[in-house]
């Protein structure tokens, strides 16, 4: 059995900023123990107030509705003050956001790069 307080379970998470873009690339598993955290990165993103906020989901492995719940929240923060959202997904976080009929809030992107593309 796994531990869930190990390594494979859990969100990590970096900031990253490029001109007046920021990039906020996930890791783990989104869900009711992390999405405080998520918020609160999330938050901590749009305090800069940037031109475009990209969320990097390629690489978390589930996306609960916490997370859901904490994107929606900073998608209508960032609406009030002017920042764009992008949202990279993988094939499980996009089929997340398909089933729950989220597909027409997000901006959604394939890879990063497409992303960043203005």
């Amino acid at each position: 059995m796994l531990d869930p307080s190990g390594p494979e379970f859990g969100l990590s998470y970096e900031h990253t900023t490029v001109g007046d873009t920021a990039v906020l690339d996930l890791r783990g598993e989104i869900d009711l123990a992390t999405g405080a955290d998520l918020s609160a990165q999330l938050d901590r993103a749009l305090a800069g107030v940037p031109g475009l906020l990209v969320v990097d989901l390629s690489a978390v492995d589930f996306l609960g509705s916490a997370g859901l719940s904490a994107l929606i929240a900073a998608r209508d923060s960032a609406e009030r003050q002017g920042t764009q959202v992008r949202l990279v997904c993988n094939r499980t976080t996009r089929r997340t956001i398909e089933l729950t009929g989220l597909t027409q809030q997000f901006t959604l992107a394939d890879d990063r790069a497409a992303a960043l593309e203005r």
